[in-house]
């Protein structure tokens, strides 16, 4: 027995497994964004940590000091783009996997049919053999009974 739609069985599970990979890729983006994020708030602690040790010396450098603030600036700065990128690959991730699970639906229908189809094909064989068994049995009945009488 072969399952007419094979093909588009085939076809269907490829598109998944395509959407998978662009799901898995959107959260790996996700994931590097975040780990950037820690590292970029890292930092900016270990900044303020050196600004308040120039602060608590007897004597402050202001360059460095301004060149702290600014450093602190930018690196908030690039947090901020960093969650902004976050964020928008989070609504793209949505919609990605609203896409993956339409296409595993459109497979899952594909396969149920599938699977309808074999069980069906296995009771009608089944139904086949048991009528081949019962004229079998009928022939052995006939021929049983015939064989008495003479």
């Amino acid at each position: 027995m072969r399952f007419r739609l094979e093909t588009l069985l085939k076809v269907r599970k490829a598109r998944e497994d395509e959407h998978k990979r662009i799901v898995a890729e959107r959260l790996r983006r996700i994931e590097n964004l975040v780990a950037q994020k820690t590292a970029i708030e890292a930092q900016i602690s270990s900044q303020g940590d050196g600004m308040r040790q120039a602060l608590s010396g007897e004597t402050a450098d202001v360059d460095f000091l301004r060149w702290g603030r600014h450093w602190i600036t930018r690196l908030r700065m690039q947090s901020a783009r960093v969650d902004a990128e976050t964020a928008a690959h989070r609504a793209v991730l949505a919609l990605e996997r609203e896409k993956l699970a339409a296409a595993r639906k459109e497979t899952k229908i594909l396969e149920r049919l599938k699977e309808r189809q074999f069980e069906a094909a296995a009771a009608e064989e089944g139904a086949r053999e048991r009528r081949e068994s019962d004229d079998m049995n009928t022939v052995r009945f006939v021929y049983d009974a015939i064989s008495e009488t003479d």
